[in-house]
């Protein structure tokens, strides 16, 4: 498949269109892919609600039973469960453990400790760890 890319000023902001001859698998994924990638997710912040794009996000973590996004600056409250934002978000978002999914765009490098454990730098500077449980699932979304 060829792709051509085209810029018209004269189009509405976030406004694609798609040319093609004839509607197929692949052209269906596409499409999947730019709308789970571009719709924002609601984010709360001192009763206030914000709407962030989902490629802002660094990560999302649980805690006490609510789960929290981050994004370069700020940490919002996020109404969905982490299983269902597991499910939901795009394939640069790989679940690390129970209670963490981290944006693989956000990953500054890995490191690998003796106990076979991967830590991961984050651009925004922090640091979190993937659980042994998930570490074949992070090996195979890294080597993709």
């Amino acid at each position: 498949m060829k792709v051509k890319l085209e810029i018209d000023q004269q189009l509405e902001k976030g406004f694609i269109i798609l040319k093609t001859q004839t509607k197929s698998a692949q052209i269906n994924n596409i499409i999947a892919y730019i709308e789970k990638t571009s719709a924002p997710l609601i984010g709360r912040k001192q009763d206030k609600n914000y709407r962030i794009p989902i490629s802002d996000f660094v990560n999302f973590y649980s805690s006490q039973k609510k789960v929290y996004g981050h994004t370069s600056e700020e940490e919002f409250l996020v109404n969905s469960r982490l299983y269902e934002l597991d499910e939901q978000l795009p394939d640069f978002f790989v679940r690390i453990s129970n209670t963490e999914i981290i944006n693989l765009n956000y990953v500054q490098h890995f490191q690998l400790t003796k106990s076979g454990l991967i830590l991961i730098h984050l651009t925004n500077g922090s640091q979190t760890s993937s659980s042994k449980r998930y570490l074949k699932k992070v090996k195979e979304r890294l080597l993709c």
